[in-house]
């Protein structure tokens, strides 16, 4: 009575191993994989944390990808820090690879459009013409507010400073200059020289004006009606007094100095020069000098007296 139900249970037991081996027999038939390979499966599934249908998943994946899902979950954990996919971070790389600059600088260049509010093209184009026309394009920058504030272009402000180093003054006295040539109606340079003029001859150009106009009216030169009143002090007459004498001496035919000689000689024998003119004649008519004449005429009054005694 005691063999029976051991043999019982012994028979039982077998046939459950039986079974369990006919069906693990059955899914390895299904699955192309002995149980083996499916227990050590189980075991990696207990350490990774995951089904071995996620893992064939993530196998299939990487065929496809042609990359490991090592590195699969790199870049997810990449895309997790970054806030970016891995796509983006692709194409990001591609433009790298084109433009030649990284990313970060790329990002740098954008952060720096986003302040400056120019592009980085824009601000490329002024760091060239910076670097082709020596200037920063801070100083361009100022050069072209103060031309809006002038009126004028740099150019046109640099060859006035030009011309002021060569001429030794400002473009505001030049400009002054300018100014006065159109008020007086003569070029600075002939104002120098009328200036120089002056400094020579100790009188202004008024002056010198006042004198020219004279001239035109008296018809001499200011030279010749100096040495007039020259002469003048020396001899004690005007220059009037002078032309009234030479013009009575063209009339007359006899110098001044004759003229003063006979009236001197007229001072002298108390006759005037016309009696003496008189005498002349008759002496040159008679033949004897008046002198002569003269004893004659005292001689005949003598006579005549004592022929009537």
């Amino acid at each position: 009575m005691k063999v029976g139900p051991l043999l019982s249970r012994f028979l039982y037991s077998k046939i459950q191993s039986l079974n369990a081996r006919c069906q693990k027999r059955a899914k390895e038939s299904k699955s192309g994989e002995s149980e083996v390979e499916a227990q050590k499966k189980r075991a990696n599934e207990s350490k990774s944390g995951e089904s071995e249908v996620e893992a064939q998943k993530k196998r299939a994946n990487e065929s496809k990808s042609g990359e490991s899902e090592v590195e699969a979950q790199k870049k997810r954990a990449n895309e997790s820090k970054s806030g970016e996919s891995e796509v983006e971070a692709q194409k990001k790389r591609a433009n790298e690879s084109k433009s030649g600059e990284s990313e970060v600088e790329a990002q740098k260049k954008r952060a720096n459009e986003s302040k400056s509010g120019e592009s980085e093209v824009e601000a490329q184009k002024k760091r060239a013409n910076e670097s082709k026309s020596g200037e920063s394009e801070v100083e361009a920058q100022k050069k072209r507010a103060n031309e809006s504030k002038s009126g004028e272009s740099e150019v046109e402000a640099q060859k006035k400073r030009a011309n002021e180093s060569k001429s030794g003054e400002s473009e505001v006295e030049a400009q002054k200059k300018r100014a006065n040539e159109s008020k007086s109606g003569e070029s600075e340079v002939e104002a120098q020289k009328k200036r120089a003029n002056e400094s020579k001859s100790g009188e202004s150009e008024v002056e010198a004006q006042k004198k020219r106009a004279n001239e035109s009216k008296s018809g001499e030169s200011e030279v010749e009606a100096q040495k007039k009143r020259a002469n003048e002090s020396k001899s004690g007459e005007s220059e009037v007094e002078a032309q009234k004498k030479r013009a009575n001496e063209s009339k007359s035919g006899e110098s001044e100095v004759e003229a003063q000689k006979k009236r001197a000689n007229e001072s002298k024998s108390g006759e005037s020069e016309v009696e003496a003119q008189k005498k002349r004649a008759n002496e040159s008519k008679s033949g004897e000098s008046e002198v002569e004449a003269q004893k004659k005429r005292a001689n005949e009054s003598k006579s005549g007296e004592a022929a009537q005694f």
